[in-house]
């Protein structure tokens, strides 16, 4: 019944707000640790996919409107449940957590996703490094990421009070600068 009641009230919300929408956010949890997914994929296939699917099909009969979802931690085995679900973008790409290695991301799933987010480390380069640090982390992630698009550059969570103003230009004149 969740799905249905989500589904919905995303048609109500899209009917009403629609034309000026382009991305919405169909959820906002973690579903991974560090080091792996907080519960069997399998499960999640079963209960999250189905009601995922009735609200992603409502959705995306706005046809200019994107599915995105917010996902930390080490998911490499639910990726594939999320696109069965309908999510067009996955927010972000902790590439620090096992398992999500990017060439292999880019490689798998880069033709059915969006990825958003994930063009530096949060917990390590971008309040620990250098701007020097930070510029080239930034190009090898674009350059895995960037090749044929899909990839919104993002660091992979909030910028914290703790990253020097520094780092934070340095992240997006990497970006506004990198050409492929």
């Amino acid at each position: 019944r969740q799905g249905e009641a989500e589904a919905y009230r995303w048609r109500q919300y899209l009917q009403a707000v629609g034309k000026y929408v382009e991305v919405v956010n169909i959820s906002g949890n973690d579903y991974g640790t560090q080091d792996r997914e907080m519960f069997r994929p399998s499960l999640w296939a079963e209960f999250y996919v189905p009601a995922w699917r009735l609200v992603t099909d409502v959705i995306h009969t706005f046809p200019d409107v994107k599915t995105w979802i917010h996902c930390c931690g080490s998911v490499p085995n639910l990726i594939p449940h999320f696109i069965a679900a309908g999510v067009d973008i996955l927010n972000p790409v902790q590439w620090t957590a096992a398992g999500m290695d990017l060439r292999t991301l880019k490689a798998k799933y880069g033709q059915a996703l969006t990825f958003w987010g994930g063009a530096i480390s949060t917990q390590r380069t971008f309040p620990f490094g250098t701007a020097e640090d930070v510029a080239r982390e930034a190009r090898d992630v674009l350059d895995v990421m960037a090749p044929g698009g899909g990839f919104v550059v993002n660091p992979i969570h909030n910028i914290l009070a703790e990253v020097p103003v520094e780092n934070i230009v340095a992240l997006y004149r990497t970006a506004q600068n990198y050409r492929y």
